[in-house]
């Protein structure tokens, strides 16, 4: 099985990232879509885009 880093994004420049194990990276976005935890959030305000 692959393992894919996914970096997910809220409220910016709020994000984590988080390594999921999925046969495919379609399978590992949703699974990261799905997970709830936000526990190690990370500040990233210094890289955010444009608003």
């Amino acid at each position: 099985m692959k393992r894919f880093r996914i970096d997910t994004e809220y409220h910016l420049p709020i994000y984590r990232r988080r390594f999921y194990k999925a046969a495919t990276i379609h399978n590992a976005g949703r699974m990261a879509i799905s997970d709830e935890g936000w526990d190690d959030e990370r500040s990233g305000a210094d890289s955010s885009g444009d608003t």
